[in-house]
């Protein structure tokens, strides 16, 4: 992911570039497929683009309510 373009963006977009760039399938040694983005945690998606996990589930928690 471009480090500009990340620095650009609201952190509502940068959340969405986050689960876009790391949507990619993955399988453990068991041969369960999981999507990386899944198994980011708000700690794990907050160190990546410089904000807070309470400020990830914030913005995770207004996009869900937006999709309701």
């Amino acid at each position: 992911m471009k480090l500009k373009t990340i620095k650009e963006k609201n952190i509502e977009d940068k959340v969405k570039s986050l689960q876009e760039y790391y949507n990619i399938e993955v399988t453990n040694t068991k041969g369960q497929r999981f999507l990386l983005s899944n198994l980011l945690s708000k700690k794990d998606m907050g160190d990546l683009i410089g904000v807070t996990r309470q400020t990830i589930a914030t913005t995770l928690q207004k996009e869900k309510q937006l999709v309701f």
